[in-house]
């Protein structure tokens, strides 16, 4: 019984560590910004996202769930950190399935193996919805 634990131990552990290490794996390979949304009362949260980019403007995806996804849904005036600038964007969220299928032909496109790898493991693509930024005026 005891050799059961250990084993037991043993496995659960590396589970845990495999998949604490898929999203710093992930950052290596995907590019990472910093997206600022606003809360109701103006404040400023900040969250990294993977985007990509998508006939010239950049596009990142989440959960409705996420607290960054439910302030853009609520204020879609938000900031993006890309290349050591901040720009005024405005979020609008896209539940049509095709943006959602050419985000996932992007990503696999671009980073191949690293994103199926990513993906197969932390299921990152599903049931995200893919959100466009465009540039608004400050």
């Amino acid at each position: 019984m005891k050799r059961f634990a250990w084993i037991l131990v043993a496995f659960l552990s590396l589970a845990v560590a495999v998949y604490a290490s898929i999203f710093p794996i992930a950052e290596v390979f995907t590019e990472v910004v910093i997206l600022r949304t606003y809360d109701s009362e103006g404040a400023p949260h900040e969250t990294r996202v993977t985007v990509i980019d998508r006939v010239g403007k950049p596009w990142v995806r989440g959960r409705p769930y996420r607290g960054w996804f439910r302030r853009i849904e609520a204020n879609p005036e938000a900031d993006l950190y890309r290349d050591d600038v901040w720009r005024p964007v405005l979020a609008r969220v896209s539940r049509d399935a095709t943006d959602a299928a050419a985000f996932d032909q992007i990503m696999l496109d671009t980073y191949g193996r690293a994103y199926r790898y990513v993906d197969f493991i932390a299921r990152l693509s599903a049931n995200e919805i893919p959100v466009r930024l465009s540039p608004r005026s400050p």
